[in-house]
């Protein structure tokens, strides 16, 4: 690492008054990690399959039953993380402003990975080191605090924004799937070129308001594209413009992976009053909801918004008709209608309190006596439908399964009363 602290050059002479410090700064480092391995991933692991029962009805007994839990690979080797990174400090009017801002690129090669493989093979695959994945981006950060007269006030903010990106992958496709969905449908995809784990699904364009419309519908050659949809029905894009709509037409719709990242602290306090709240925030980013079982659709109980559903030509609300039989696969097809936008604002922390005056507390032998109330988690501002935008890999392991909302136990708001004493 390098730093130099531009603000004592002779050349800067003149801007103490307003410049307090300038620091440039570059650093570059590599380190390995396993951490995302666990143990003995390299060797077969033997685990429980079950049980077989033996006998007949009246008298049978059970057998354990073991096997291979995942295939080994003895040529395991960690994973490289390589970063550069640039940056200033800012001090500003002798401490009352501070500000950063850093410039960085990770790359990381050999990724530790354990690739999807079709439930009926039995067991899982072995962890490999597949690919080059990039990480880049900026961060900011700043710092305000002042005093007028016996109010004090700060004010710290942070925003950071993150690109994301596959650059190789040590396979002859150039891709490989994950994310299940309905426990059977990949609907991630790690592929050069992309995020890593990008949502890969069929785009629709709207709903077909009538037939004509169906009819118009078509392919370069005039192939109509959806020849077998009806009225209510969505429009698949064709992607790959072939004229009909197949698995090849599902495209990248978004990644899990917020593009912002910012955090808001407010604190005052003024004659032993005291109160802060913290902000903290996301944007850019997507959830696929993967709440509902498939086959509620059209004969059981749905979401209230199902209501809006498409009934009339006009209708237009975003959400196909209901159909037990659903030949368009407006709900069976991994598709952007269970895409959603994960941006979000949270009021993560709100506390206020009171010190008491110095003089009262002493004769009470204390040096310091506070009192205050807060609510954790007090409200979250977002388009985000469910439970919580915030979901995280639910499915734990495999990164591919990160952004899918599997039913998310949402996070509680808590009140806290409490009285701190200092002797």
């Amino acid at each position: 690492s390098l730093g130099w602290v531009l603000s004592e050059e002779n050349f800067m002479k003149g801007t103490e008054d307003w410049l307090s410090q300038l620091k440039l700064r570059a650093s570059w480092g590599q380190n390995g990690s396993t951490a995302s391995l666990g143990g003995y991933k390299w060797n077969v692991s033997i685990g429980a399959t079950g049980h077989l029962a033996v006998g007949d009805n009246n008298n049978f007994s059970y057998i354990n039953g073991y096997a291979p839990s995942a295939t080994g690979n003895d040529g395991l080797k960690w994973e490289t993380s390589e970063q550069f990174n640039v940056g200033a400090d800012m001090t500003f009017y002798n401490g009352m402003i501070r500000a950063s801002f850093d410039w960085f690129k990770k790359s990381t090669k050999d990724l530790l990975f354990q690739p999807t493989v079709e439930a009926i093979r039995g067991n899982n695959a072995a962890f490999r080191n597949l690919g080059n994945i990039t990480n880049q981006g900026v961060e900011m950060q700043m710092t305000f605090n002042k005093n007028w007269n016996e109010i004090n006030f700060s004010i710290s903010a942070n925003a950071s924004y993150l690109k994301n990106e596959v650059v190789k992958i040590g396979n002859a496709n150039g891709y490989t799937d994950g994310g299940s969905w309905r426990t059977s449908v990949n609907v991630t995809r790690m592929e050069e070129g992309h995020a890593m784990g990008y949502f890969r699904l069929y785009k629709n364009l709207g709903i077909f308001q009538n037939e004509e419309q169906i009819q118009n519908y078509k392919s370069k050659d005039g192939k109509v594209i959806q020849p077998d949809a009806v009225p209510g029905d969505f429009i698949w894009q064709d992607t790959n413009n072939d004229g009909q709509i197949t698995d090849e037409d599902r495209t990248d719709c978004g990644n899990p992976w917020p593009k912002w990242t910012f955090g808001l602290n407010l604190g005052a306090d003024w004659r032993g009053i005291d109160m802060t709240i913290f902000l903290t925030g996301k944007a850019g980013y997507k959830v696929f909801s993967d709440i509902y079982r498939q086959e509620a659709y059209g004969r059981s109980n749905l979401p209230s918004f199902y209501l809006d559903r498409w009934r009339k030509e006009g209708d237009d609300n975003g959400v196909p008709r209901l159909s037990s039989k659903d030949p368009n696969g407006n709900f069976g097809k991994p598709s952007d209608f269970y895409l959603y936008d994960g941006s979000h604002l949270k009021i993560s922390s709100l506390e206020v309190g009171y010190s008491f005056p110095t003089k009262l507390i002493n004769k009470l032998m204390l040096n310091k006596a506070r009192i205050y109330a807060a609510i954790d988690n007090l409200a979250t501002f977002t388009s985000y439908p469910f439970m919580d935008p915030e979901v995280g890999n639910m499915a734990g392991g495999n990164i591919l399964s990160t952004g899918i909302d599997y039913g998310t136990y949402p996070q509680a708001r808590t009140f806290r009363f409490g009285l701190s004493l200092n002797f």
